[in-house]
């Protein structure tokens, strides 16, 4: 029998960064972090404690992969 505290922990390493780390990697502003979040349109933070909410990197990352991405997408003239 699987144990299954250890089919919930993953097996690559999580990296957070903080909104103004958020804000260097994706040259925007934070207003505009937190308007994007507030319209589901960019990754949510988590909350690690009661006062400290911080990004997961990897789901920034793939955010600006995303953007860039869509920047190959055919234009309608």
């Amino acid at each position: 029998m699987e144990n299954a505290v250890s089919e919930a922990v993953p097996t690559e390493t999580v990296s957070f960064c903080s909104i103004a780390e958020t804000c260097e990697i994706t040259s925007l502003s934070r207003p505009t972090i937190w308007r994007l979040v507030r319209d589901g349109t960019f990754p949510r933070p988590v909350a690690l404690t009661d006062r400290r909410n911080a990004f997961v990197r990897s789901e920034v990352n793939a955010w600006l992969r995303e953007r860039i991405e869509s920047r190959s997408a055919p234009v309608d003239a």
